[in-house]
């Protein structure tokens, strides 16, 4: 992975020790299943870097996300939350109840079976949502319904979705799809495309690396030429399509980024900073930054789910085999949709 050998085993360790008079405001949980996301490449690079560097230490880091878990522990305060339910992280940022607890996810080791972590960072999900869609839900469901909120997306109007077969913009499309709005999408990768135009997308352009400029790409100019531009972008990768897609942008659009692709490494690249900003000025563009979203995002996205209006895209679920699990969640292009780990 980005030229570094990365091993992945499947440790047993023994369980925390939880009491409830210790860890008031905390439960123990069991997981069922869990998923990874991008953002676990810059954590397994972190964490190679720092490991390659021990001597007689314990030599591993315990990754993952997200996850769907069953309570099996409860601290004395706790008041939310009770045995045999079931849970998934709230990521809910950039607020909290307590001083004490720490924005965003609760976990960066959703891979661990049996872990503590605080109450008010669960979310108590229905039956309805059953454990393989629970466990690779939050990061999507809570950062797209929060980037809707943020644009205030109108009837009618065109909406541009990059990397459009990315876990966050597949949450996006169906979330979009209860709108009366036109959604389209990009990606480098055509192999997708009948799948992505079953789920709801009204077109699909192919895009290269060499492109400075979105409307060098046939596709996308004859489109703009005959349909006029976007109204409002989501893309899950700022630093791939930010400087390239203003020129596809109608007066007034609104452009929302939730991360960035190369977030493990340090990519330079000369940009005429002048000229974006005329063009974002000239043009009454709105650039909009959004990380993770709200309890109230969350609670939402599984009504829309239980309701029928949301659709979850898993791609595969594996049962112990690990080392089939991490190939498919990172090394390989046929990927559509989540990866999901559960255990026996």
């Amino acid at each position: 992975m980005d030229g570094h050998i990365i091993n992945y085993p499947l440790i047993e360790s023994e369980d925390p020790h939880f009491d409830p008079e210790l860890y008031p405001n905390h439960v123990l949980l069991k997981k069922t299943a869990f998923s990874c996301n991008y953002r676990e490449i810059a954590s397994m690079l972190n964490a190679y870097s720092k490991i390659s560097m021990l001597k007689n230490e314990i030599k591993y880091y315990a990754i993952g996300s997200e996850f769907v878990a069953t309570v099996i522990g409860v601290g004395k305060n706790v008041k939310n939350l009770k045995l045999m339910d079931r849970v998934i992280p709230n990521g809910e940022y950039p607020f909290t109840n307590s001083p004490d607890i720490t924005p965003g996810l609760p976990t960066n080791h959703a891979s661990r079976e049996i872990e503590i972590l605080p109450a008010e960072k669960l979310f108590k999900i229905p039956d309805l949502l059953e454990d393989n869609v629970a466990s690779a839900f939050t990061i999507g469901a809570q950062t797209t319904y929060s980037m809707i909120d943020k644009l205030d997306i109108k009837t009618g109007k065109k909406v541009l979705i990059t990397g459009i077969s990315s876990n966050t913009s597949l949450f996006a499309l169906n979330a979009l799809k209860n709108m009366n709005v036109s959604v389209f999408g990009t990606s480098r990768d055509p192999r997708h495309r009948k799948k992505l135009l079953d789920i709801g997308l009204d077109d699909f352009f192919v895009l290269t690396e060499s492109v400075d400029n979105i409307l060098e790409n046939p596709e996308i100019n004859k489109f703009v030429a005959h349909n006029g531009g976007f109204d409002y972008i989501i893309d899950p990768f700022a630093d791939v399509h930010l400087f390239k897609i203003l020129e596809v942008m109608n007066m007034g659009a609104k452009y929302i980024s939730c991360g960035v692709a190369e977030q493990f490494r340090i990519k330079n690249e000369l940009v005429q900073i002048n000229l974006i900003f005329a063009r974002i000025i000239q043009n009454n563009l709105s650039i909009l930054g959004n990380c993770l979203g709200t309890t109230e995002n969350l609670s939402r996205a599984v009504e829309d789910y239980i309701t029928g209006r949301l659709q979850v895209v898993i791609d595969s679920v594996f049962k112990g085999d690990i080392k089939g699990f991490i190939e498919r969640s990172f090394l390989s292009k046929e990927r559509l949709g989540k990866v999901v780990f559960r255990y026996d």
